[in-house]
């Protein structure tokens, strides 16, 4: 009985030191949130290097080894920021359920959405006449790619939920808690951008001649996470569910892997 006593009143009195502490100050929450994830996110990027170098292999198995490195270095370091900023505050920040349905028309749009930016991306790359990573011209139907690309969609939904739960849960929310809904999303999506710089660097500096300085790709990266993270965040904010966010997240990691110069080894 002291057993189950003891823990008893241990819990109360951590249960009421919690209640009895201020409420975090959301912008303190966010740049927590913000400076653990961009530490993780390098420290995984020094420890694995660049992506594999895999030319020898088939270019489904390419995507999949990219899109594996990928969720390597930026799956994790988002859920572990939340966590630890959570912990930080005292576990009283708030949070964004992730079992919450998504309806047919939050997740059609999510799927519009993303299909229109992979128009715009291809008429970008086309107007700067860069040479895409993957040759879509030697996939090849046969059991080999059926097994790539079924792993590369199963990496890119770990992958892509992962990230949102990071980034668009409750660090959005303490984004939009300290500068207003317009402001934190411009705020959220830059930082988001930002989060990128070292899947840039190391793809730029291991890509092809025709392939964009890393000046170039950092300026690419900077504009174009604004406007990706500005239309995540507004995704999870329409439909109040993190899934339509996390299959547009994952429709643009594809676009993404098989543009970028580099990528895809």
């Amino acid at each position: 009985m002291a057993g189950p006593l003891g823990y008893g009143v241990a819990d109360g009195l951590r249960g009421r030191r919690r209640r009895d502490m201020p409420p975090p100050a959301p912008g303190r929450s966010w740049r927590r949130f913000v400076a653990i994830t961009f530490a993780l996110s390098w420290l995984a990027t020094a420890a694995l290097g660049g992506p594999p170098a895999a030319t020898d292999a088939a270019p489904a198995w390419r995507v999949f080894w990219a899109c594996a490195y990928y969720a390597g270095v930026m799956a994790w370091p988002p859920l572990l920021g939340t966590w630890l900023t959570r912990w930080a505050d005292g576990g009283v920040a708030p949070d964004v359920p992730t079992h919450r349905p998504a309806s047919r028309r939050d997740v059609t749009v999510a799927i519009g959405v993303a299909a229109a930016l992979v128009v715009v991306a291809a008429i970008a790359a086309l107007a700067l006449d860069l040479d895409a990573a993957l040759d879509l011209d030697a996939l090849r139907a046969d059991a080999g790619t059926v097994g790539a690309i079924a792993g590369v969609l199963v990496v890119l939904a770990v992958q892509a939920l992962s990230e949102e739960r990071g980034w668009r849960g409750a660090s959005l929310d303490w984004a939009i808690a300290r500068w207003g809904r317009r402001a934190g999303l411009i705020a959220h999506g830059a930082a988001w951008g930002l989060w990128y710089a070292p899947l840039f660097v190391v793809s730029a500096t291991s890509a092809s001649d025709g392939a964009p300085s890393l000046a170039a790709a950092a300026a690419i990266a900077v504009i174009a996470g604004v406007g990706l993270g500005v239309t995540l965040g507004w995704i999870r904010l329409r439909s109040q569910s993190l899934v339509p966010a996390a299959i547009a997240n994952a429709l643009l990691t594809v676009l993404a892997v098989a543009l970028l110069p580099g990528a895809a080894g």
